[in-house]
């Protein structure tokens, strides 16, 4: 009876209860203690371990495409840790931090590099894009380089923007194009002036039933113009001279006072047969010099071996089987090659652009500047579905 007594007993009815609840507190904290003493030296061996791998696992962590699970981690460790020693251990500032978060939050669906038009307004305007896919999509310019896209897009399609931005929104874009490193190079022959070095050279192209096709051009060094070329069956020296016929015909008509030239050739028999050399003798106007590559200089003869390499990657693409579709595809390169296709060598220029007027220059900083203002303008004007819900 006395036992049932105390256990109806209310304890808060005795003197000193209150020592009974700390007694209580104490004995739970210590239970707690026992159980997960082991914790803190876990903790402790796993920083040691995070801190030993860092080198490793921290560029991991900041690539891209981990960006948004590194800021949810991050967010979960702040719950158990202060918020710099948890950003501490993956090397991330405050300010980074919330950089990638207020991203992340407000990413906008209709840029390419998800951001909000209005919190980042010198992003290209959605105009600016278009017009970059439009340039990699046409048909007419799949033989251009990306250069040469950029530049045709600065002179005709309004697209007024740096080079580097160019560049930086086809990857963005993930526009297909082989983009080659920067290969370094001796320095060859520099013209400093049209018709200063002329350099000549054949290539080949099978045809059916085992056709071959020889292909003469002849090219300016300083503006990098194809001046005369020829295509037939058969590699003979009469294809070299009637290049250079039209070499001729092209020097006189765009520069008549021009007194003499260079020309630069491979040790190829075609380029220096009787015929040639008979020609090159009896023409006084302007006064032609034959050397040859490697031997007379220690240059190579690579501006024109650069001009068929160009030229083999629309064989390639149009594969013409006749030689009356060879002369129809040669035909067309050189159109597109000498007056539309800007080049990024002459800064912009098609190579007849340089070659008639060697002193012009183009120049785009104006528009760029007018282009960047307006840019700011319309993206700001624009609402995406996160801006418009008044969501951040």
């Amino acid at each position: 009876s006395t036992a049932s007594g105390w256990r109806r007993l209310e304890p808060s009815t005795l003197i000193g209860h209150e020592v009974w609840d700390v007694q209580q507190e104490a004995f739970d904290l210590q239970e707690l203690f026992i159980r997960h003493q082991r914790l803190r030296i876990t903790i402790l061996v796993l920083a040691k371990v995070w801190t030993s791998m860092a080198d490793i696992l921290l560029p991991v962590l900041k690539h891209k495409a981990h960006g948004e699970r590194v800021v949810n981690a991050l967010q979960l460790l702040f719950t158990i840790m202060p918020r710099r020693r948890a950003l501490k251990l993956v090397d991330l500032s405050p300010s980074a931090f919330h950089e990638r978060l207020s991203r992340i939050k407000a990413r906008c669906g209709l840029s390419p590099a998800e951001r909000c038009f209005k919190r980042h307004p010198l992003q290209l305007a959605l105009r600016e894009v278009r017009i970059i896919k439009a340039l990699f999509a046409e048909q007419a310019f799949t033989c251009w380089p990306g250069v040469s896209l950029y530049y045709e897009g600065l002179r005709h399609r309004g697209l007024h923007i740096a080079l580097s931005t160019f560049y930086k929104y086809t990857i963005l874009l993930g526009l297909k194009r082989k983009w080659r490193k920067a290969i370094t190079k001796t320095i060859g022959l520099r013209a400093t002036r049209p018709n200063e070095y002329l350099h000549v050279d054949t290539t080949h192209c099978e045809l059916d039933h085992g056709i071959a096709a020889s292909i003469v051009f002849v090219s300016d060094n300083f503006s990098k113009a194809i001046l005369g070329w020829r295509v037939a069956l058969g590699k003979h020296a009469t294809n070299v001279v009637a290049a250079l016929h039209d070499t001729i015909a092209t020097i006189k008509a765009h520069h008549p006072t021009q007194p003499c030239a260079v020309l630069v050739a491979d040790g190829g028999g075609e380029n220096h047969a009787v015929c040639v050399d008979e020609l090159l003798r009896t023409t006084d106007h302007p006064i032609i010099t034959k050397i040859i590559a490697r031997k007379d200089i220690c240059f190579s003869n690579s501006p024109i071996e650069a001009v068929n390499k160009i030229y083999k990657q629309y064989l390639r693409h149009h594969q013409p089987k006749t030689l009356a579709a060879l002369l129809q595809v040669t035909e067309g390169f050189v159109h597109e090659y000498n007056i539309l296709r800007p080049h990024g060598s002459l800064r912009g220029r098609t190579p007849m652009e340089a070659y008639t007027k060697p002193e012009q220059e183009l120049d785009f900083r104006q528009a760029i500047r007018e282009a960047h203002a307006h840019r700011i303008a319309e993206n700001k004007q624009l609402n995406c579905t996160l801006c418009s819900t008044g969501r951040s």
